[in-house]
């Protein structure tokens, strides 16, 4: 194994950081505010934002932890949050073209993507097989070997009841981006 230099290692802890950030920013909307909620004597972040439907009424969303300090530091910090997508593509497009780091096919960006809007990783949940594989790489600084054995594994979390809208925006995210390809596959969440 070749290992990555440090200088691009430096570059993908840098973007690892900032999607970081902007993911945090985008989930939620500049309209909504943080408040923390203690359940059972242990203290929760909920982001609170109003309904669209006219009224006074709030639509509450699950953050976090308040105990976790990354997620607190991103709360107290949320204001401050940028979304800088054009400098990000510009350290992407260093890191594949000069790196030679891997990159998914377009359906499987599409689809991690998709995951990824539904709430998925935010709710811890996991990405298994050969596109998570891709990623490995620049992780642990070193070029791994990238073997296409078969398409990505998703493993869909089972902590989701089916009922609820966040199961119901996974399966759509998901659906809406994955090709048909007949009765025989289908995913399960």
């Amino acid at each position: 194994m070749k290992s990555i230099g440090h200088i691009y290692q430096t570059l993908y802890s840098e973007l690892a950081q900032r999607s970081l950030d902007a993911r945090f920013a985008s989930d939620f909307p500049a309209d909504g505010r943080f408040v923390p909620v203690t359940v059972k004597d242990r203290k929760y972040w909920y982001f609170d934002r109003p309904a669209g439907d006219g009224t006074s009424k709030q639509d509450r969303s699950y953050v976090g932890p308040a105990d976790d300090e990354e997620i607190t530091k991103r709360v107290e910090a949320f204001k401050d949050l940028k979304a800088d997508v054009r400098e990000r593509r510009k350290i992407v497009s260093t890191l594949i073209r000069e790196a030679y780091l891997p990159r998914p096919d377009k359906t499987a960006g599409d689809i991690v993507q998709a995951l990824s809007e539904a709430g998925l990783f935010r709710l811890r949940g996991v990405l298994v097989g050969t596109v998570a594989y891709q990623a490995y790489s620049a992780m642990l600084g070193v070029r791994l070997e990238i073997r296409r054995c078969s398409p990505a594994t998703l493993i869909s979390p089972s902590f989701i009841p089916s009922r609820r809208p966040s199961a119901i925006s996974f399966r759509r995210s998901l659906t809406s981006c994955v090709p048909s390809t007949g009765p025989s596959e289908k995913f399960h969440t």
